[in-house]
């Protein structure tokens, strides 16, 4: 085994968690299984031992080239989501969360566990974010082979978690803190939610964009698209002086309140409703690129 890249000057950020890598999303939350020690896994390092992680990439670079990035979803000209669309979202949703029901359960029985020890601490970061990894991997696979763009997921997901379901999990950790309080995990999984919520908040400005400009191509003869963009406008104006909103989810547009009220049932039913499960919907949306610095898991404080 190659022992760990060392540290460059400079490249240590003390708020390792803001961005997340490929296969590093659960890199931030698996610090729980570390109980003592500091370093840095390096990029190739992490590779060598995450088949997973390197499925990942590939099956992330098939995305980005049928359907680009996840920020540059095209939400319809009109506002008039395609009844179609949000049923496969719910076909999906369910496909997904099956695929990552064994790494669900592993985030509960680490938030239960707290800490421990450096040795066995390190094997299940590894073993964890090859898993991990390894559900997104799958979840976009699934996704391209039904012809859903990552993008598209996480849009309908972020509204149907904060506009329709009125979800967070931000509430979530306050009504719902780790048993071991203050624990690795504890902070980890924090630090996580916290990133997520800007992360989301970012992606939806862009979705609500690339939809105002696609209504903008439209011209003057689409009433609808002129409703929409003034609904969209007035959406990035809120989310612009008030941090705290996702731009689309409230209100959410007339016709995909109607279609996701007809699918309640499925909704209430893949509710986030633990760690695991929210674990599973936060990935979707986090960022996965590396800003061109390669990704590092930072063991230890």
């Amino acid at each position: 085994m190659l022992p760990p890249e060392p540290i460059q000057p400079g490249v240590e950020n003390k708020n390792h968690m803001k961005k997340i890598a490929i296969g590093c999303g659960i890199a931030a939350l698996i610090v729980a299984g570390i109980g003592t020690g500091a370093g840095v896994f390096g990029v190739r390092w992490v590779k060598q031992q995450m088949a997973d992680a390197q499925r990942l990439e590939r099956v992330m670079e098939e995305m980005e080239s049928a359907y680009g990035k996840p920020e540059e979803f095209q939400p319809p000209d009109d506002g008039k989501y395609p009844a179609d669309r949000v049923e496969l979202f719910v076909q999906m949703r369910g496909e997904l969360l099956s695929a990552g029901e064994e790494f669900h359960f592993e985030v509960e029985d680490m938030a239960l566990e707290g800490k421990k020890g450096w040795l066995s601490g390190v094997r299940a970061v590894i073993g964890l974010l090859n898993r991990g990894a390894g559900y997104l991997a799958t979840a976009d696979s699934l996704l391209l082979e039904a012809g859903m763009s990552h993008g598209e997921y996480a849009h309908y997901q972020t509204l149907m978690l904060h506009g329709f379901l009125r979800e967070s999990p931000e509430t979530f950790l306050d009504e719902n803190p780790p048993p071991r309080e203050g624990s690795d995990f504890s902070k980890a999984f924090s630090d996580i939610v916290r990133q997520y919520m800007v992360d989301a908040r970012s992606m939806m400005q862009d979705h609500a964009r690339n939809a105002r400009d696609g209504a903008g191509k439209r011209g003057p003869g689409c009433l609808e698209c002129e409703e929409w963009t003034d609904y969209l406008e007035s959406q990035l104006d809120v989310s612009r002086s008030d941090r705290t909103h996702i731009a689309m989810t409230d209100p959410l547009t007339p016709s995909l309140a109607e279609a996701f009220t007809d699918r309640r049932y499925e909704f209430e039913a893949t509710r986030p409703s633990d760690y695991g499960t929210w674990l599973l919907s936060i990935l979707m949306v986090m960022e996965l690129d590396d800003d061109g610095d390669g990704f590092k898991l930072e063991i230890g404080n």
